[in-house]
């Protein structure tokens, strides 16, 4: 399969998506392909919300966990009697 005519912005958001996954841009388009007719890696279709309820990156979850520690300290004066 070929694809020609690739608009030098989608090219570059490509390139750009591939490098920060660190994947080849092959396998970012695969992916990519993939994901829009609605199939997972393994060539299923998915059954799940995500594509309307969004899913985080691995970053993103590690950012959010880590601004969430705060809320796992106990304020033992508060709790003492």
């Amino acid at each position: 399969m070929t694809v020609r005519q690739i608009p030098d912005s989608l090219e570059h958001k490509i390139k750009v998506l591939a490098a920060q996954t660190g994947l080849s841009i092959n396998k970012t388009v695969l992916r990519l392909l993939s994901k829009s007719v609605g199939l997972n890696e393994a060539g299923k279709v998915k059954r799940d919300v995500s594509a309307i309820a969004g899913t985080w990156s691995r970053g993103e979850a590690k950012e959010f966990n880590k601004s969430m520690e705060v809320f796992d300290a106990i304020d033992k004066e508060l709790w003492s009697k």
